[in-house]
């Protein structure tokens, strides 16, 4: 019995060895001669029957498949794949990067473009965005994706604004202005009827208190 279990282990590593001695074209693809082609047979003895790799695919050397050009990469030949670039994202098998769209922002070696959040300081994502940015003070951003438009006269938009904040009667507030509610009082020698509005007092007047007038 014990004689039985060694010539079983023999015949086994026999076997083994025997397998490492096929020609290498009956077990294996045969390395192709360029960069960018594929062989996807095995059995054959030379790189004659290599297939060129398809636009939007990866095939470094000696490639038995062809492979979509990874996730967050773009590969513009079949030779070379190239991390996606910030301000652009690159979904599996892209030729090129693909531009950040509004509403978005795009770091570095993505897929997907990320949303802006909505909730919170209003933030601001043109198309083409690398980062997440806060509405400037001046201006006000309803979506992240809409355009930031300036402040209009009459009242003020802080850092992060989702809307205008209309001025209180006997301020003043030009475009774009930034100030809190009661920041921007009439200055001396004008009278404001509306909080867009600032007008000189005539001649020989004085600014008398509220309500303002000359």
């Amino acid at each position: 019995m014990p004689f039985a279990h060694l010539n079983a282990r023999y015949s086994q590593h026999r076997a083994a060895q025997a397998s490492h001695l096929l020609p290498y074209s009956l077990t294996h693809h045969p390395p192709c001669a360029f960069v960018g082609t594929y062989q996807p047979s095995t059995g054959v003895n030379s790189s004659a029957g290599c297939l060129e790799c398809a636009p939007g695919t990866y095939c470094p050397s000696n490639s038995p498949t062809t492979n979509p050009c990874p996730s967050a990469f773009y590969c513009t030949t079949p030779l070379y794949k190239t991390e996606c670039p910030a301000g652009s994202y690159c979904p599996r098998g892209s030729t090129a990067p693909l531009g950040c769209p509004a509403g978005s922002y795009c770091p570095s070696k993505v897929a997907s473009p990320h949303p802006c959040s909505t909730s919170g300081s209003a933030q601001y994502c043109p198309a083409g965005s690398k980062t997440s940015s806060t509405c400037p003070a001046g201006y006000f951003c309803s979506t992240p994706e809409e355009a930031r438009l300036p402040c209009p006269a009459g009242s003020t938009c802080p850092l992060g604004s989702h809307k205008p904040q209309p001025c209180v009667t006997q301020d003043y507030c030009p475009p774009n202005s930034t100030k809190r509610l009661d920041a921007v009082k009439c200055p001396a020698g004008y009278y404001c009827p509306t909080p867009s509005q600032r007008v000189r007092c005539p001649t020989g007047s004085l600014t008398l208190p509220p309500p303002p007038q000359c």
